[in-house]
């Protein structure tokens, strides 16, 4: 178990007025446009944070549910989900159009690392490939989804646990081009990006290189000599 002060401080556990049970799926309308959207043959469903998620103790959502042939309608005053066992079936209602959730407009978000990057290619020797990006929380057709059914578990003594049990953990955005609103709401269950401290926004060294201890402390020896501010140094 971690010390206390290491644990992440998380809200994990949903309002139970914004959760609908529909089926084998549980549904989270964790606000008007954003809703989390779970699966399980057994009804073990994550209440646990995960890697990326952390909060989702949100205020209650007004909404309205009907079910119909087999398919479940939750409508907000912004967007209406429309949930079928079939998951390539279910869509959202927004301004009048129906949008599949399939990301094929997905403007797409990061990438984990710019390691053996060069531009839009990742360099593997004399091979290059094009850059995957992630999937973002904006589309072109205004509906994206974030898929964490692989994601890691938080467990409450501050440790990552691979098991999971659940068969579906999807987030969907359905912000239209309120870009900033999809934004918001990520920060809103992910948590605000924090702040850089001062002193990282200074100089840095950092060199892919194996030092010996020796070796690390005289290039540091050579930043004082040469008059180098320094104020973090990486092993990388």
């Amino acid at each position: 178990m971690l010390d206390q002060h290491l644990i992440a401080k998380t809200r994990p556990i949903a309002n139970s007025e914004n959760v609908i049970l529909f089926k084998n799926f549980r549904i989270t309308v964790l606000e008007e446009r954003l809703f989390r959207v779970e699966k399980d043959e057994g009804k073990l469903f994550c209440d646990d944070a995960t890697e990326a998620v952390w909060f989702r103790d949100m205020p209650p959502v007004p909404f309205e549910t009907e079910e119909k042939d087999d398919t479940l309608f939750v409508k907000t005053s912004k967007a209406t989900l429309v949930l079928c066992e079939d998951m390539e079936k279910s869509h959202i209602i927004l301004d009048g159009k129906k949008i599949a959730l399939d990301n094929k407009e997905n403007l797409h978000g990061t990438y984990c690392t710019l390691d053996c990057c060069d531009g839009e290619y990742l360099v593997n020797g004399e091979k290059r490939e094009p850059i995957e990006l992630d999937m973002g929380v904006v589309s072109k057709n205004g509906v994206a989804v974030l898929d964490y059914t692989k994601s890691s578990i938080l467990t409450q003594d501050g440790m990552i646990c691979k098991e999971r049990h659940d068969e579906l953990d999807i987030y969907i955005f359905a912000y239209g081009k309120d870009f900033r609103a999809a934004v918001r709401a990520f920060y809103m269950i992910c948590g605000e990006t924090p702040k850089l401290p001062r002193y990282a926004l200074g100089n840095w060294w950092s060199r892919y290189y194996e030092y010996t201890d020796k070796e690390y402390l005289a290039v540091l020896d050579k930043m004082e000599e040469r008059d180098i501010p320094l104020t973090v140094a990486t092993v990388d």
